[in-house]
C-alpha cells in the first residue's frame, strides 16, 4: 500500500477510536518513518478530538429554544444607542474640524502679495500656486497699494500680476525672476517651512 492509503486508514481509525489498526497498517508504519510519525503525531492528539454528542442532543437543544418566549431586552432601549450614536458623530466631527484647521495651519503659510499703482482699476494674482488664473485671486486696494493674502505650502513658485485683466507685470520687490518663455520674467518667490 502506498503511504496516502496509510494516511486514510490513520485518519479512519483514529477518528473512529477504534480499539486497533489492520495488520497491513501496523506493517507500514512499523517500515515508513514519514507515516509512524503521522500515526504518532495524531494518536496523542486523540485526547482532544471532538467526542460524539449525545444521540437526541440536538433536537432537545433547538425545542427548548423555540420553547422559550423571546423578550426584548429592557436594559438598553434604542433611545440611549441613538443618544450614544448622535454624542459619537458630534465629538468625531469636532474633532476631525480641529485636526483639519490644525493640519492645514501647519502645512500652509499666509504669504502676502503688494504692489502699488494709483491708476490700476482692478489687479489680480495668477501663478503657478493657482495654475495661472487670473480670475481666482483678486488683490484689495489700500490708497495706492494692493495686496493679497495667500496661504501657500512651502515650495518655490512663479506669479505675476495682472492689472486691469489685460497687463501681466512682475512683482518689482520680488528677490528673484525666472523667464517665462515668452521673453518675459516671472517673478519668484520661495516659501520655506521653518
Amino acid at each position: 500500500m502506498n503511504c496516502k492509503k496509510i494516511r486514510l486508514m490513520i485518519d479512519d481509525t483514529i477518528y473512529k477510536r477504534a480499539a486497533g489498526m489492520e495488520p497491513a497498517v501496523v506493517a507500514h508504519i512499523k517500515t515508513c518513518k514519514n507515516c509512524a510519525g503521522y500515526h504518532d503525531f495524531w494518536l496523542h492528539r486523540m485526547d482532544f478530538a471532538p467526542a460524539k454528542a449525545p444521540a437526541g442532543l440536538t433536537e432537545r437543544v433547538m425545542e427548548r429554544v423555540f420553547s422559550e418566549k423571546m423578550e426584548p431586552s429592557a436594559g438598553f432601549p434604542l433611545s440611549h444607542f441613538l443618544k450614544y450614536a448622535v454624542a459619537s458623530v458630534v465629538t468625531a466631527s469636532v474633532m476631525l474640524f480641529i485636526f483639519a484647521r490644525f493640519y492645514v495651519a501647519q502645512t500652509t503659510i499666509p504669504v502676502t502679495f503688494k504692489i502699488s499703482d494709483e491708476n490700476a482699476v482692478s489687479i489680480a494674482l495668477a501663478g503657478d500656486f493657482n495654475d495661472w488664473q487670473s480670475d481666482k485671486i483678486l488683490l484689495k486696494r489700500k490708497g495706492d497699494v494692493w495686496e493679497a493674502t495667500v496661504r501657500l505650502k512651502p515650495n518655490r513658485y512663479q506669479y505675476m500680476f495682472v492689472i486691469d485683466g489685460e497687463r501681466f507685470v512682475p512683482d518689482p520687490e520680488a528677490n528673484m525672476y525666472a523667464d517665462d518663455g515668452f521673453g518675459h520674467k516671472n517673478s519668484v518667490i520661495d516659501i520655506s517651512g521653518a
